[in-house]
């Protein structure tokens, strides 16, 4: 019984993520990163989309200076608004899911893409 809780829980948790992620890209199709990052330190970015994805599904960065560039194009852009889950979404550009956190649509074809 207790396992089929946590399975159950588990599913909630993932339906909710992919729904929050379809409110900002094409799910099936778009590639979305969850980067976080911090007054200090490192910079981490993990693949959390739904598309395939060659290569690594999590990167590392020595500071938020050394992000790709369309990833701190979209951060900008997403700094903008508040830190609020409930009203922080911009349709192919992102989420912001908290003060450090961002939820980034990877770049359009010609766009560098994460290395």
């Amino acid at each position: 019984m207790k396992s089929r809780i946590s399975e159950l829980r588990l599913l909630a948790q993932e339906l909710e993520i992919q729904r929050l992620v379809s409110m900002i890209c094409d799910i099936d199709n778009d590639r979305v990163w969850s980067v976080r990052v911090p007054d200090k330190g490192q910079v981490t970015m993990v693949y959390i989309g739904y598309a395939p994805l060659d290569g690594a599904r999590s990167l590392f960065y020595s500071t938020a200076d050394a992000l790709p560039e369309w990833v701190k194009d979209r951060i900008a852009v997403l700094r903008m608004l508040p830190p609020s889950p409930s009203s922080s979404a911009v349709y192919n550009v992102g989420r912001r899911v908290d003060k450090t956190t961002y939820w980034v649509v990877e770049s359009p074809k010609g766009e560098q893409e994460p290395t």
